[in-house]
């Protein structure tokens, strides 16, 4: 059994799938989503991105399909949200909890690559120093660690920036920018 203080330097699961549930809500069925129908912030084009070994863990035993979506009740989204998510990146290492569940937000709803972009920016933003790269290694996951009260403004404003520019260069993103820019700067 690992000793308390090392569990006090991990985030939990919990609270930062609760955040991010609460910021995708339930079904949608947006025709203009790239993503397609989505429900608990799960897309159709996420499922069919997954491989077969994936689907099966998560309780998906045929090709997803619009009815898959509709059907799928929370617990299955969060067992995807832990496997897919949780599990293979290293936001669980950040040990503010509010930091953790908002760059798990993040990863969910931007991917991977522009969320550590985001993070490196903000970094870069706050320090003056650094790279804008899509790496989130124990070097930054330590100064994460060490000011993420500070950064956190930084942060925020990075994501939201990135919205603004998703609606700049395409005039159909423009009905989701009001909604991209409240998660961006929800706590």
């Amino acid at each position: 059994m690992a000793p308390l203080s090392w569990k006090k330097k991990m985030s939990e699961f919990e609270p930062a799938v609760e955040y991010v549930l609460s910021n995708e809500g339930g079904l949608e069925r947006d025709d203009s989503d790239p993503g397609g129908i989505t429900n608990h912030g799960i897309s159709l084009r996420f499922l069919r991105s997954m491989d077969p070994d994936q689907l099966r863990k998560a309780g998906i035993f045929s090709a997803p399909n619009a009815d898959t979506v509709v059907n799928m009740p929370v617990s299955q989204a969060i067992r995807i949200y832990h496997d897919t998510w949780w599990l293979n990146y290293p936001v669980y290492r950040i040990h503010p909890q509010d930091f953790a569940s908002y760059v798990f937000d993040m990863l969910v709803n931007m991917g991977i690559n522009h969320t550590y972009h985001c993070v490196n920016r903000a970094i870069m933003a706050w320090s003056g120093s650094g790279s804008d790269s899509a790496r989130m290694d124990s070097e930054i996951l330590d100064m994460i660690n060490k000011n993420a009260e500070t950064i956190f403004p930084a942060l925020r404003s990075e994501r939201a920036c990135h919205y603004r520019i998703l609606a700049a260069l395409d005039d159909k993103n423009n009905r989701f920018l009001k909604g991209w820019l409240a998660r961006s700067y929800r706590r």
